[in-house]
Order: C-alpha cells, then structure tokens, then sequence
C-alpha cells in the first residue's frame, strides 16, 4: 500500500474521493489470489464422472433429487421449484404515508 500522502491526493478529490475514472488499486489483484473459490471448486467436483459411472455428479445428484420429489419428498419439491422458477415474491406493506423510509446505520 502506498502510504505517501502526496501521492495519493493526485488521484482524489477536496474530499478525499476517488475522482472518476481513477482507482485506488490500479495494479489489480496480486497473481495467485484469486483463483481460491469454493463454488468454483464444487462446480469442477459436479462436472466430474466417478469411475465407472455413464454421468457427471450433477446428472447422478439431480436424478436423485427428482426420485425423491417424485416419492412426494416436501423440502425436495420445494427446492426443485425455487430452482426452476425461483423464490416466490412477498409484498411489503408500508404504513408510513408518504414520507421515505428512514435508515440509521449508527448504533
């Protein structure tokens, strides 16, 4: 990180903001860091066939996920359905006229 105070103001502004089209890490990411990511390591396990089987684990995890919703399996047929057609949508009711909503993130 650069600490020196005289080279970082050249890239803000009076209030100490970046100044659009600037960026405070302009190098990017170190080499090597990013490429740790979990989701990104099941979706190489999914897309791997086990020894002797015809289909990938997703195809064998899916199978068996319809076999039981078939089997009338509530949590797995609930699941099936936010999957395909996503999560239901819920109404918020607002009684506070027209004034906005006020949000305090201080304790």
């Amino acid at each position: 990180m650069n600490n020196n105070p005289e080279k970082n103001r050249e890239n803000r502004d009076h209030k100490g903001q970046f100044i659009p089209g600037t960026s405070g890490n302009p190098k990017g990411r170190p080499e090597g860091t990013g490429g740790v990511s979990i989701v990104a390591a099941i979706k190489r396990e999914l897309e791997k066939i086990p020894t002797g089987e015809q289909k990938s684990n997703l195809q064998i995890i899916v199978a068996e996920m319809l076999k039981k919703g078939r089997k009338g399996d509530e949590k797995i047929l609930r699941l099936l359905l936010n999957y395909v057609e996503g999560m239901p949508k819920q109404a918020v009711k607002h009684e506070g006229g027209d004034e906005p909503i006020k949000i305090s993130w201080e304790k």
